[in-house]
């Protein structure tokens, strides 16, 4: 992350169910932590955004 930081705003979330957070009892999918990010954006004023994921 710090090598992009020089050229993008950069945030990393604590997603439901992953790094310190709990893990739910459901909800736990990609399609509910993309729709969690999909909410998140445009909370903290970013109407477009590129997305980078590492596994």
């Amino acid at each position: 992350m710090p090598f992009l930081t020089p050229y993008y705003i950069v945030i990393a979330p604590d997603l439901r169910g992953l790094g310190d957070s709990e893990h739910p009892k459901d909800g736990f999918d990609m399609k509910n932590m993309a729709e969690d990010i999909a909410q998140l954006a445009p909370h903290l004023g970013y109407d477009t955004f590129n997305l980078v994921g590492e596994s």
